[in-house]
């Protein structure tokens, strides 16, 4: 039960982040989603009962305010033809894609914690090198459609 629920966090975020990349300039919706950090960093300490050390708060601390200072010099990149309206709703949008990103991994991290599974080294590479597969397929994929319906036009 708590993995469909997982899955529909990750489908609201998914949403959400096509949302604000259709919506803002991928300059802000990228310093935006960058954010998961603190995030993920503030959910751990509630949910999971992470220790921050001076270390950690010291590295989400510099890496959030870099990500402030780059997006106070980015005026003037808003798409052209696009209302306030739904440039904020692509801001907030953006914003919720990072808040649901950061609970998705600390609750992660206590399933596995209730399952009494350990999170071991061969777990990650399952995962990373799923994650490399799939994008190996649709890059590849994606090359091949697009070579196929090219193609045509050199005869």
């Amino acid at each position: 039960m708590a993995t469909i629920g997982i899955g529909i966090l990750q489908g609201i975020s998914n949403y959400s982040y096509s949302y604000g990349v259709a919506k803002l300039p991928i300059s802000t919706n990228g310093l935006l989603t960058s954010t998961q950090l603190a995030f993920i960093a503030h959910f751990a300490f509630i949910i999971v009962r992470l220790k921050l050390t001076s270390y950690s708060i010291n590295s989400v601390f510099l890496l959030t305010i870099g990500a402030v200072v780059l997006a106070l010099h980015s005026s003037g990149d808003r798409p052209e033809g696009e209302t306030n309206n739904e440039y904020i709703l692509g801001f907030v949008m953006s914003l919720a894609t990072a808040a649901l990103t950061g609970l998705i991994f600390p609750l992660v991290e206590l399933i596995y914690k209730k399952a009494q599974q350990a999170i071991t080294y061969t777990l990650i590479c399952i995962g990373v090198s799923n994650s490399v597969l799939l994008c190996c397929y649709c890059v590849f994929n994606s090359w091949d459609d697009h070579k196929q319906r090219f193609s045509g036009n050199f005869k």
